[in-house]
């Protein structure tokens, strides 16, 4: 039988002693204080109320804001229309401050972008007891920012806050800037857009009905769906900035000569202010408010693009100069005014015609609305209608359903350049007690026929739609044959 190894005890005691100095040596590495969670921990003692001023940078530039009786002022520009509401943000902002994580015994603010600080922002008390605020980089992973207080470069905090971000990129974010009109679409009567050979005019009439003139004067029908989006686009105009608040040479801006600009005419109902009180000395009682209808005049002023692309511009004869997103003119300078056309080709209410005169294949025929009225047993007016035809009466619902094909036809699209060498195959005139409205339909090619609207406008409308207006005004008379 072997013998079994006899390990001495000293070197048993030498390997305890050694495990327990690893055990120790961890211990501590896993405790060390330059990386201590704590809980939320405020990173200054100042309050909002404590704080007189406030500085900054602002690409490279050190701006500083005091405040006196409640009020803040830019410092060597008291005449500078400080946004009260945004420095005083601001100032909360940097006296709420709290740490997640606090960072001791830091030896190299390097590491943290504290050595040469993304800003630096200083806060004054009343008491003259002044705070600076070193903001260093953000954590990649987690989006936190790295700051210093002044007093103490061994420790750094880690924040939540996004220091930079409570900061201004531009001084001109801090200055109380102009509101764009508050205009509801619906309420826009006209607009002039004087862009070059583009230049053209909306305008609404007393029927409510718009029409567009170009840059020549020719007025014509406009569809209302397109203007419907062009007075939601102006309404919803919004700067994007503000540039300068106090501008003396426009030129610098393209504004001296703008390259376009856009005059709005629209209207605003407000409140009547009235003599409320009676004859006889009483207080009226009335639930309603009265209301008047106010004309204003917007002019926007549009000028040079700056290198992000947006516009600047100014308002009627303000002295700012705004930015303006480059989107927002999208269907405005883009455009022209046979953009606006309506489609149809001259629709109206079968109820309004007194004759149509029809020419089709060189042959005129006149097919005349006779309307007559008269009271039912309940005492209700009945509208009694005949179509005539010469001797003939026709067929009621065939010269409607003819009627109301021709009236709801609209061309896929219009242009004064579109010319036919033929002559027209069907010719249509309208009689109205208001006027007299003439169509043509010209074979153009395969596809499509030319129609000349009411308003002279050539325009391509479908072969197959044409052929089915014929073969509907066809069956009219066939039937009477």
């Amino acid at each position: 039988m072997k013998k079994k190894k006899w390990i001495p005890p000293v070197i048993c005691l030498g390997v305890l002693i050694f495990l327990l100095i690893v055990y120790f040596v961890l211990k501590n590495q896993n405790t060390a204080p330059e990386d201590k969670e704590i809980t939320a921990e405020a990173v200054t003692s100042l309050t909002a109320d404590d704080v007189t001023e406030i500085s900054f940078y602002i690409e490279g530039i050190k701006y500083s804001f005091i405040r006196e009786s409640g009020t803040w002022y830019q410092s060597d520009n008291r005449d500078f229309p400080a946004n009260q509401d945004k420095i005083s943000s601001m100032v909360s902002t940097f006296t709420d401050l709290t740490a997640e994580r606090k960072l001791t015994d830091v030896e190299n603010l390097e590491n943290y972008g504290l050595k040469k600080p993304v800003n630096t922002v200083t806060l004054t008390s009343s008491d003259k007891n002044r705070l600076t605020i070193y903001i260093g980089n953000k954590n990649k992973d987690t989006g936190s920012t790295y700051i210093r207080i002044s007093g103490d470069d061994t420790v750094v905090y880690v924040t939540d806050t996004d220091c930079t971000g409570a900061l201004p990129g531009k001084l001109m974010e801090l200055a109380v800037e102009e509101n764009y009109p508050d205009i509801m679409s619906t309420n826009i009567t006209k607009a002039e857009v004087v862009n070059g050979e583009n230049s053209y005019t909306l305008e609404k009439d007393e029927t409510t009905n718009w029409k567009v003139y170009d840059n020549t004067g020719r007025g014509y029908s406009a569809e209302y769906q397109t203007v419907s989006t062009f007075n939601s686009a102006i309404a919803g105009m919004a700067f994007s900035g503000l540039e300068n608040y106090q501008v003396e040479d426009f030129a610098l801006y393209g504004l001296d000569q703008p390259s376009a600009s856009i005059n709005v005419t629209y209207t605003e109902e407000v409140p009547v202010e009235e003599n409320d009180t009676e004859s006889d000395g009483t207080i009226a009682d009335s639930d309603e408010t009265e209301t008047e209808t106010v004309i204003h005049e917007l002019i926007i002023q549009i000028g040079k693009q700056n290198d992000e692309g947006d516009y600047y511009v100014r308002i009627n004869d303000s002295s700012q100069v705004h930015l303006m997103n480059s989107g927002s003119f999208a269907g405005i300078l883009d455009v022209k005014a046979q953009d606006f056309w309506s489609k149809d080709l001259g629709y109206t209410s079968m109820s309004q015609v007194n004759k149509l005169e029809i020419t089709y294949q060189g042959q005129v025929r006149q097919i005349l609305r006779n309307a007559s009225e008269e009271t039912d047993e309940n005492g209700e007016t009945i509208t009694n209608v005949i179509y005539t035809s010469g001797e003939q009466t026709l067929n009621a619902d065939q010269v409607n359903s003819f009627f109301s094909r021709f009236s709801n036809m609209a061309a896929q699209s219009k242009d004064m350049a579109l010319t036919s060498a033929e002559s027209p195959e069907l010719k249509i005139v309208v009689y109205t007690d208001k006027e007299k409205s003439e169509i043509t339909f010209t074979p153009y090619n395969e596809n499509f026929y030319l129609a000349v609207d009411a308003e002279g406008r050539p325009g391509l409308v479908n072969k197959n739609a044409v052929k089915e207006l014929i073969e509907s005004y066809r069956a009219i008379f066939e039937s009477e044959e």
